[in-house]
């Protein structure tokens, strides 16, 4: 769509309209220099005094109507300047005005704007609102003097630079000015502090704050109002521009009516190629599809002038907006520049607020009093309301009226006819112009009131009657008004946002006008909010209705039970007499007919209205219409009525949720196995019949029960053969019975689910669960095509995986493959390298040992400081220049032998060789096989390439004295633990699972698999274990990766003896036994199983267990078993393993072959337990500890040898070169 020439604006000058145009003129008065009432040398610029001003009356906060220019209207281009900066809608030429103001055309006139609005253009457009402030600048001292705001004293800089306006200082940035409002629940002089700390640059206050309060905040400036308020309005539109001026603004007040209205209007405009923003109940717009959710009907005065300073920014060119009642009693609206003043009607509303009709009328009156200006504004009045008089007298007398009514034949704009149904208006409308048809989407008589309001607005701003029409037409429906809610149900379903006893009337009207055969009526009552309208509402709607439910409806923090206690009081009952009737399916019938209900709960409140939906009745859901939340408390849950209602009708109505005929459930298992190669059996909405039961009358169609088909494994039923060769399984659970048919499919097969359909819902018992036969199915196909791409991949990572399964750890763990030959046995060990740098202590570096040479010591007290000196030759392959004198020699590797470097070093008088290698990595030093009987007695240590380079470079840079202690630490590569120890690794693990379980989730099970997976083995092994497991070709390579990570905590962590491992075991035994079972008295549930099955995950669990799939099970069930329940009997395995091999004792005659079996006994016992115990998860190390301790401990006191098993940890040794006398 192209939009009109702006030369043919409707809002034109033209001879034959009988109404006059409306330009868009600004105020421009002249006034006084601030500066020149108050001297920059006296209490400006000296923060402790205080400087009293007199007020001026030139300096009124609103500016006398003899400054107001009415701009002669022009066919111009539409062209804005701020500043230098020229933004134009078309191309033309750039001129300035010589008044110093820049002219802006509009469609409905051409109006000035000051360029000095801004001392800086606009930049690109903001992404969100929330940034346009920084697009603003100006002085304080300009602020004050354009505003007009009269300070009674000010203290600081007035050239302080404003770069936003705020009252809330939770909003505050860097640069603003803050003024704190008293408000109804708190007052923002408690904030000054923290709008300084969060960058507020001057604060606006009130004559009641404290002076010294104030001052200590530390902005630059503070200044004295005596009215906040008041002071709020103006200087927010005056630091934005007065943006209203330029647009043409079209204010709706009410009761009922303002949202539809306003959308109405808007359309019109738009559909005429205006751009135009909303300020509504539902929403803001700010230009085409640009929207906001709305926080309030008629937003603060802050940001309501930032929007509107975003509108003309984006080039539109209208206003539309609900003027609320609160809105204009609090001076939101004072500096809103309205063009048109529209009322639709007032009744009972909002009295918590104005606590009198009387108020609330005049509160919305404040609107048409600022109609003044014949030329500029319009008045447009429902004058079937009888307040019309009252707001028609409003403002000036002279401006411009259009009136409009149903009932009231002296309206301008009325009815002539309509037709009404459930799905459109039909409509004729008079007017001064001629008859418009319009066919509307809007439905309801209520909504005839509106479609006349919005004729009348256009009427009254001299629009071409097609254009009218055709904008109207244009809305479809307005969301959460008269919008109906359509699943394909033989009944209506209407929500609307109808919260006033005057809305529930006519809404109910309209529908009855509709002859329905029922009508049904769910609403609920605000709690903190007028009290006197709730038994008028449920008064209108029983008399209206034949079944009324009455609910919730934002309690807020008022009880619902005295919330409804009031509505039933429309009715002549309390709850206490109310309460007796609802448990029972029998409610009292009112002496006109209506059915009575009553439930707090809003969800089941509207479930049980649609379930009694027949064909013909029309359901109405009033009181929330668009609002998308309950307010309970101070808390705002999400909640739509619309959102309910729509799954309550699926959930309710379709399908077969009535069908219960016992006799059909034989027959239909006899089919389905006379047709099907396999049938698996399942639940289908048991409701509160056992699902047992209905699985037996459905087995009785193939000759079974469920006794004799069925053994239970674990919660998973076994399959039985039929005679005809069908496989038949029974399972309660729909959801996993479904995965096993999506398990079971090969290509070629057909899958059928039947029972459900579209349903989206299981009853069990009296509860509805979501569930999707559709969603389950599409979830159990994508984890299938997952698996089966795996597979090949999990296979190659396993073939990869094999060869290093044997061992894990550093090179220090293969010490068996180097040659050991006499001279050349040691161990490879790890060794720790100190270093000290003029006597301070510096850098550490780990090396590895060589076979050859003297051991190093294991104990840190013993190693000494060594002095240490560069090699020359570098490599140390010939002898040294210098003789060394007890240094350690640092060496690169060379291309010598590792044995010829340690000779040398040795014969020029070394006490060690330090090895620099010529790689990052580290090598095994060791002897060729020809060298036997070597005499080297100095230490060989081997650094990687960085450290040693490291090293030599502070040597080479002129470091004083530079000192190792590498002898510090030798180490194999093993932990001992110590009964210490061993209490606080229970403990961690303690903590850790609390950890676990609070934070469990999806994407915290994904945090753990990657703190587990480092290193390579690591990384493709938590691949493989933590991906989904239940398929069964491959379990066995979960199974041995899982071990391989136990194996190399066992190869690192030992028991030195049975008395550590008691304690170990024992403390292990309590904590299983506490997670599991003591653990339900204070967190309700078993926190061990939680955090095992992965209750709170998408996933199968934490990355910490072996998940063994059940062979043959078509459930796709599988055990689990943790590491810790094989790891910690398994280190005490270990130990039984190491006395034996210590003790050369064979395995009849050793320990570890019984600790095996003891443990193997332990474990089968865990799993008798679990199927005792109807698959309740249970504490393995509950049977597998008293089994492997007791079994170690009895061995070990029948056999004489407890002592050495439980202190010592090591068989008694027999020396063989001591005589037995000596021993």
């Amino acid at each position: 769509m192209t939009s009109p020439s702006l030369c043919s604006s409707p809002f034109s000058l033209s001879s034959t309209s009988p109404l006059l145009p409306l330009p868009c003129s600004l105020f421009s008065p002249s006034l006084h220099s601030l500066r020149r009432a108050v001297s920059p040398h006296s209490a400006l610029n000296n923060s402790s005094k205080l400087s009293h001003m007199s007020p001026k009356k030139d300096r009124a906060l609103a500016a006398d109507d003899s400054f107001r220019s009415v701009s002669k209207l022009a066919p111009l281009r539409c062209k804005v300047s701020f500043g230098r900066r020229d933004i134009s809608s078309e191309e033309g030429s750039r001129e300035e005005s010589p008044t110093g103001l820049q002219e802006k055309e509009t469609p409905w006139g051409k109006s000035t704007y000051s360029d000095r609005t801004m001392l800086s253009s606009f930049g690109p457009p903001p992404d969100s609102f929330g940034n346009y402030e920084t697009k603003f600048q100006m002085t304080l001292a300009d602020l004050l003097e354009k505003s007009g705001v009269t300070p009674t004293a000010i203290y600081g800089d007035l050239d302080a630079l404003i770069t936003g306006v705020q009252d809330d200082s939770r909003e505050v940035c860097q640069g603003d000015l803050f003024i704190s409002c008293v408000g109804s629940k708190t007052d923002g002089h408690l904030y000054l502090s923290e709008a300084c700390n969060r960058g507020a640059v001057a604060l606006v206050v009130g004559e009641e704050s404290v002076k010294d309060q104030v001052l200590r905040c530390g902005c630059k400036a503070v200044v004295v109002v005596k009215a906040t308020d008041s002071a709020l309005p103006v200087i927010a539109a005056t630091f934005y521009g007065h943006p209203s001026r330029s647009l043409f603004v079209v204010g709706v007040t009410g009761t009922n009516g303002k949202t539809t209205t306003t959308n109405l209007v808007r359309s019109i405009f738009e559909t005429m190629g205006y751009g135009t923003g909303l300020f509504g109940t539902v929403c803001f717009f700010i230009n085409g599809d640009e929207m906001l959710e709305a926080s309030r009907t008629t937003p603060d005065a802050v940001p309501a002038q930032r929007l509107m300073a975003k509108m003309v920014r984006s080039g539109t060119k209208a206003l539309v907006m609900e003027a609320s009642s609160e809105g204009l009693e609090q001076g939101r609206c004072n500096e809103l520049d309205f063009n048109v003043a529209v009322f639709t009607n007032l009744t009972r509303d909002h009295l918590d607020f104005h606590g009198t009709m009387e108020a609330y009328k005049k509160s919305k009156g404040k609107l048409f009093a600022k109609m003044v200006d014949p030329n500029r504004h319009r008045k447009v009045v429902n004058i079937d309301d009888p307040n019309a008089p009252y707001f028609i007298d409003q403002g000036n007398a002279d401006v411009p009226l259009v009136t409009f009514g149903m009932q009231n034949k002296n309206a301008e704009v009325y009815p002539l006819k309509s037709e009404l149904s459930l799905f459109k208006t039909k409509v004729s409308v008079s007017t001064p112009k001629g008859t418009l048809e319009i066919n509307s989407g809007m439905l309801g008589r209520y909504n005839i009131y509106n479609i006349l309001a919005a004729v009348a607005v256009g009427i009254a701003v001299g629009l071409k009657l097609e254009d009218i029409v055709r904008g109207i037409e244009a809305v479809k429906g307005v969301s959460g008004r008269f919008e109906l809610i359509d699943e394909g149900q033989p009944f209506a379903v209407i929500v609307d946002y109808a919260h006033t006893p005057d809305a529930v009337c006519r809404l109910l009207d309209a529908v009855r006008e509709l002859n329905p055969r029922r009508v049904i009526t769910v609403f609920g009552c605000g709690g903190e909010r007028d009290r006197g309208k709730r038994p008028l509402m449920t008064k209108i709607a029983a008399d209206k209705s034949d079944v009324v439910i009455l609910t919730s409806d934002n309690p807020r923090n008022e009880d619902p039970s005295t919330i409804l206690d009031d509505m039933l009081a429309g009715v002549g009952y309390t709850m206490q007499e109310y309460s007796p009737h609802g448990g029972s399916k029998i409610y009292p019938k009112l002496p006109n007919g209506c059915t009575l209900l009553v439930n707090e709960d809003r969800r089941v409140a509207l479930q049980a209205a649609i379930a009694m939906g027949k064909e013909g009745d029309i359901i109405v859901v009033a009181g929330k219409g668009h609002e998308t939340y309950q307010i309970e408390g101070d808390t705002k849950k999400f909640f739509d009525d619309r959102v309910e209602c729509r799954q309550a009708l699926r959930q309710v109505f379709f399908g077969c949720g009535g069908e219960r005929d016992r006799g059909k459930r034989p027959s239909m298992t006899r089919i389905a196995g006379d047709k099907s190669d396999v049938v698996i059996l399942t639940s289908d909405n048991p409701r509160n019949e056992d699902p047992m039961k209905i699985l037996d009358d459905m087995l009785a169609g193939v000759g079974y029960t469920m006794e004799e088909c069925c053994s239970l494994h674990g919660g998973s039923n076994s399959h039985q053969k039929l005679p005809n060769g069908c496989t038949l399984s029974v399972n309660g659970d729909r959801r996993l019975a479904l995965r096993a048919a999506i398990a079971m499919g090969k290509e070629g097969d057909a899958i059928v689910v039947a029972g459900k359909g579209h349903e989206t819902y299981q009853i069990e018992g009296d509860t509805k669960k979501l569930f999707d036969d559709r969603v389950e199915c599409r979830e159990a196909l994508r984890a299938e095509a997952s698996r089966k791409t795996d597979r090949a991949l999990r296979a190659l990572m396993l073939l990869w995986l094999i060869p290093g399964l044997t061992y894990a750890g550093d090179i220090v763990h293969e010490d068996d493959k180097a040659p050991k030959l006499p001279g050349c046995s040691n161990h490879f060990i790890l060794v720790k390298v100190q270093t000290w740098i003029n006597n301070e202590e510096d850098s550490e570096f780990v090396g590895v040992g060589a076979r050859f040479g003297t051991t190093i010591q294991t104990k840190e007290k013993y190693a000494s400081r060594t002095p240490l000196s560069l090699s020359d030759p570098s490599d140390c392959c010939t002898a040294p220049k210098e003789k060394i004198a007890g240094d350690i020699l640092l060496v690169h590797r060379g291309r010598c032998k590792f044995t010829t470097k340690a000779k040398v070093a040795e014969a020029a008088g070394a006490s060690a060789l330090l090895i620099i290698n010529n790689r990052k990595e580290l090598y095994k030093m060791v002897c060729e096989r020809n060298e036997t009987d070597l005499d080297i007695n100095i230490p060989a240590i081997m650094l990687p390439h960085d450290a040693g380079v490291s090293l030599e470079r502070s040597l080479k840079s002129g470091a004083s004295h530079e000192f190792l202690k590498m002898e510090t630490t030798g180490s194999s590569g093993v932990v001992d633990i110590n009964t210490t120890s061993a209490i606080l690794f229970v403990v961690i693990a303690s903590c850790f699972l609390i950890l676990l379980y609070k934070l469990m989730s999806f994407w915290f099970v994904e945090l753990l698999v990657v703190l587990f997976a480092i290193g390579p083995t690591n990384l493709l092994g938590g691949y493989v274990i933590t991906v989904p497991q239940d398929f069964h070709a491959h379990f066995s390579a979960v199974i041995v990766l899982g071990i391989a990570l136990i194996i190399t905590v066992l190869q690192i962590v030992r028991v030195p003896n049975l008395k550590v491992g008691m304690v170990l075991l024992s403390c292990a035994f309590l904590y299983d036994i506490f997670w599991v079972f003591v653990s339900k008295r204070w967190f309700h549930e078993s926190v061990m199983i939680v955090v095992a099955r992965g209750d709170r995950t998408a996933e199968d669990g934490v990355p910490m267990l072996l998940k063994i799939p059940r062979m043959f099970d078509p459930w796709g069930g599988y055990s689990i078993i943790g590491f810790g329940d094989i790891l910690l009997p398994g280190l005490l395995i270990a130990f039984s393993l190491r006395y034996d091999w210590a003790a050369r004792k064979n395995l009849q005659a050793g320990y570890f072959l019984w600790s095996m079996v003891a443990y193997g006994s332990g474990l089968l016992i865990t799993y008798v337990a679990l199927n005792l115990m109807d698959g309740h998860g249970q504490p393995a190390l509950l049977y597998i500890v008293p089994f492997t301790l007791g079994t170690l401990l009895t061995l070990g006191w029948k056999r004489g040898e407890l002592t050495n098993l439980f202190t010592k940890g090591e068989p008694e040794r027999v020396c063989p070169h001591t005589p037995p006398s000596a021993q």
